[in-house]
């Protein structure tokens, strides 16, 4: 079955269905919301726990967000963040439910969600975990470092081979990065030779990268000023090529403001 997301006349299917490696059905009901020029999406499972959140522009071709979005829902339950075992012998620092010893895994996705009682439940896998649950399923690591990462549930998830590593990211070093890709990229004119674009824009896109780090941490107002900074000094260069710079002006404000 499927219905139209909007009165365009463009469809998308109501239910998504993935089934786990074990043989398990899990459906998901699908839906969506348009807020200015985004679409928030919802996928919620039937009889479950699962949910994700994707969001896309308004504009986009519905088929291709709808292969993302169910990419995302694949990758999030096919990438296990709790490891299983069933010992003889159950250890005293580790949860214990229906048999099975669970400890987290190295890296993973965990959910943060309001019980609507005051407190907080961790969301992993498809299961709920109260916070002393929680703490036990570290118990293997005690004595080890846990560095972790807030971020929208609406962000991509860590799948099979992704790893979160530190980056520094200031308003500063975006800058002083992006005047520096200015001098060697233009001549004293201000001019960008066609030739210098492919370097450019990759160059660009690194660049964009982490002006969207920096806007979705606690700095968010100095994304914002830097990305309109940036979109000054690019309004400034000539070039051959009449798509420039309005490709590269379109990704900083997708980030500084179609994110809002």
């Amino acid at each position: 079955m499927h219905k139209p997301t909007d009165g365009k006349g463009f469809y998308y299917p109501e239910k998504i269905y993935v089934y786990e490696k074990d043989g398990r059905l899990r459906q998901f009901r699908l839906q969506h919301k348009i807020v200015g020029a985004n679409v928030y999406w919802e996928a919620d499972e039937i009889d479950g726990e699962y949910r994700f959140r994707y969001v896309s522009k308004i504009n986009d071709n519905t088929d291709e967000v709808v292969a993302n979005f169910q990419h995302k829902i694949l990758a999030g339950i096919g990438y296990k963040s709790i490891k299983k075992k069933h010992p003889e012998h159950h250890a005293k620092n580790v949860l214990e439910r229906n048999g099975d010893d669970y400890s987290l895994g190295m890296r993973g996705n965990i959910e943060i969600r309001d019980d609507g009682e005051g407190s907080v439940n961790f969301c992993i896998d498809g299961e709920i975990f109260k916070p002393d649950e929680f703490a036990k399923m570290l118990g293997p690591y005690a004595g080890a470092q846990l560095c972790y990462q807030i971020q929208d549930i609406t962000e991509p998830l860590l799948e099979k081979n992704d790893f979160l590593v530190a980056i520094r990211v200031t308003a500063r070093n975006l800058l002083d990065d992006f005047y520096g890709m200015i001098e060697i990229f233009t001549d004293d004119d201000n001019y960008m030779d066609e030739d210098e674009l492919p370097g450019f824009e990759e160059a660009m896109w690194d660049l964009v990268d982490r002006l969207d780090i920096l806007y979705h941490s606690e700095y968010m107002q100095d994304a914002i000023k830097v990305g309109s900074q940036m979109i000054t000094v690019l309004s400034d260069i000539s070039c051959d090529d009449p798509d420039f710079p309005d490709y590269d002006i379109q990704m900083i404000q997708n980030v500084i403001m179609g994110n809002e």
